[in-house]
């Protein structure tokens, strides 16, 4: 894409202009009581950076972006969305949310394919975070296998990534 996906532009009339970061928090954020932002502070728009937290392990991924929130959170609970991941609204982070229960995760799943970064996480699963960090153990997706989750069935198309210039174009294309 050229630049942090977190960048991309939106134009004024798909949200009221700013970046896709500006997008998705504007989106998402009015569901809960916190927002953490696990990125470098200075690829977040001025207005958000009182929310960044840049990864306490910079380099090694998502999960370290999961054990940055985990971390920061004052809540016993954390939604995790990656951020090209527009598709993703506040209603699959609420059913998420109630499909915890007792498990240490809800993570969105469709057809077959699991997906770490759109998920809610127990903060108690931080030790076995940080133990995969230690080990080189850096796939977001394996953290899932150490954990008591709850699978919850997503449409696939909530789940789909902006991986090229394309997928972005046909995203903006989908806001009207």
């Amino acid at each position: 894409m050229g630049r942090p996906k977190l960048l991309l532009a939106m134009p004024a009339q798909e949200g009221g202009g700013g970046t896709l970061l500006e997008w998705l928090c504007s989106r998402l954020a009015p569901g809960f009581d916190e927002l953490l932002i696990c990125a470098p502070p200075e690829q977040v728009p001025e207005r958000l950076r009182q929310h960044a937290r840049p990864d306490l392990r910079a380099g090694l991924g998502p999960l370290a972006g999961i054990e940055t929130a985990l971390l920061a959170s004052a809540s016993s609970l954390v939604a995790v969305v990656a951020t090209d991941m527009p598709w993703v609204g506040p209603d699959v982070l609420a059913t998420l949310r109630s499909a915890v229960r007792g498990q240490e995760a809800a993570a969105a799943c469709a057809a077959g394919q699991v997906e770490p970064l759109c998920a809610v996480y127990r903060t108690s699963v931080l030790a076995r975070v940080q133990q995969r960090l230690d080990d080189g153990r850096l796939a977001a997706r394996g953290l899932l296998d150490d954990l008591q989750v709850v699978l919850v069935e997503i449409d696939p198309d909530r789940l789909r990534s902006l991986n090229t210039p394309g997928d972005y174009e046909r995203f903006r294309g989908s806001l009207g």
